[in-house]
């Protein structure tokens, strides 16, 4: 496995998808959606819902409506905010939790989705930082900024309620930013697979932009979708824990192909409520999108397809 994501991305790049073929194994539709997750036998009707964690009393979580994601990008046609990609990462972990118990992986499912609602508290203080910046980061400078998390977890917790939904609020924090449990590695998997698809949907939305590496203070950033291929690709690093869930089922993939989007004779459009719904020629990306039509509100659904200004 290489080392270097931008060598390894390369790599992948050079390799034909065939689309044909993938349309022939993965075909998504209404009746059939990765039949592991969607398979009635294993999907558990009593799943929490959102309503059911009371967040009231945590005052600070409103300011995640104010911090936009993909802040290395100038342009992003479908920005959205963290207090919603919180949302759309307490939806992903619900869906799979049939899979994951198929598996027979231990871990806490309350727990899990709890800490998928409140995974990027943190950055109520100190605000979203771009993941691909850490690509080009030293040991120590990565160190340091662990720590700044560590002290800004320490400082929420002492303004904000001490449980949630039966567990210390702080110690959920800690847990994300250390990923040493299973809850931890499955909200963090999540959360890296919703922002690899939101670099897809900016794409396909006409957002040439997001194939491209940023250069800034850290040097030149990947690109998400290099960034993000790369680390599902090298899961026993990045996420050990979750060694017996990769394989064939989406999200889990043991072979993250992505297509050559330059090279494919597509055109891109913008979004709107009936092409969302429809099926797209990148399996993964069709799951997280029918994932979402299926469970978010209208209201949330809108910020999928109504284009913002920056």
């Amino acid at each position: 496995m290489n080392k270097n994501p931008i060598d390894y991305i390369e790599h992948v790049k050079n390799e034909k998808l065939d689309l044909e073929e993938k349309d022939e194994n993965f075909k998504l539709n209404s009746e059939n959606l990765n039949s592991d997750l969607d398979n009635g036998k294993l999907r558990n009707i009593n799943h929490i819902k959102i309503k059911d964690i009371k967040l009231e009393e945590f005052n600070e979580r409103k300011k995640l409506k104010n911090i936009l994601r993909y802040s290395n990008y100038k342009v992003m046609f479908y920005r959205t905010d963290v207090f919603f990609h919180s949302k759309k990462i307490f939806f992903l972990v619900r869906e799979v939790i049939p899979y994951i118990k198929s598996k027979n992986v231990v871990f806490n499912e309350k727990k899990t989705l709890t800490m998928a609602l409140v995974h990027d508290d943190v950055e109520t203080i100190i605000g979203d930082f771009q993941a691909g910046n850490r690509f080009n980061m030293s040991k120590k400078e990565l160190e340091n900024l662990d720590n700044v998390e560590k002290v800004a977890i320490c400082e929420l917790a002492k303004i904000s309620p001490k449980y949630v939904n039966g567990f210390v609020y702080e110690d959920l924090l800690l847990e994300v930013l250390n990923m040493n449990t299973i809850e931890s590695q499955i909200v963090k998997y999540l959360d890296h697979f919703d922002a690899f698809c939101e670099a897809i949907h900016e794409i396909v939305g006409g957002n040439n932009s997001f194939l491209k590496r940023v250069i800034n203070e850290y040097g030149e950033v990947p690109s998400p979708v290099e960034y993000y291929i790369y680390k599902f690709s090298n899961y026993k690093k990045y996420y050990p824990l979750l060694e017996k869930l990769i394989g064939e089922k989406i999200p889990f993939l043991l072979d993250f192909k992505l297509p050559d989007f330059q090279s494919l004779e597509i055109k891109f459009g913008e979004h709107n409520l009936d092409n969302i719904k429809k099926d797209f020629f990148y399996e993964p990306y069709n799951w997280w999108r029918k994932i979402l039509v299926r469970n978010l509100s209208k209201k949330d659904l809108k910020n999928l397809y109504i284009k913002k200004k920056g």
